[in-house]
């Protein structure tokens, strides 16, 4: 949900490509490839840029419910396909052993 949050805050930003973007050595002039005119950066940025961190804007904690449900799913999807492949097998052999049993029996 802080993705949503955040989302307000950079609406009168610009937003480049990481494209568009020709890094040159610090302090060289810088070409925008989207605007074809030169800027003056400093430190590999220009000067009206502001600096972001990314990890605010992906960092999702999941909470204990959804860890909880992703447990629970995983944990049922290997009991099914430990079942499929074993319970084939034990129905084969006891039935085996059934008619070996009627056949001594009657």
């Amino acid at each position: 949900m802080k993705m949503v949050q955040d989302a307000g805050r950079v609406q009168n930003k610009k937003i480049y490509e990481l494209t568009e973007l020709c890094d040159e050595q610090n302090g060289q002039v810088h070409q925008h490839a989207d605007r074809g005119k030169n800027e003056q950066v400093r430190n590999g940025r220009a000067d009206d840029q502001p600096i972001h961190d990314l990890t605010d804007v992906i960092e999702e904690i999941p909470s204990a419910n959804q860890i909880n449900e992703l447990v629970l799913t995983r944990v049922t999807a290997m009991i099914e396909k430990i079942v499929r492949e074993a319970v084939p097998g034990i129905a084969e052999r006891v039935i085996r052993e059934e008619m070996e049993k009627l056949k001594r029996d009657g």
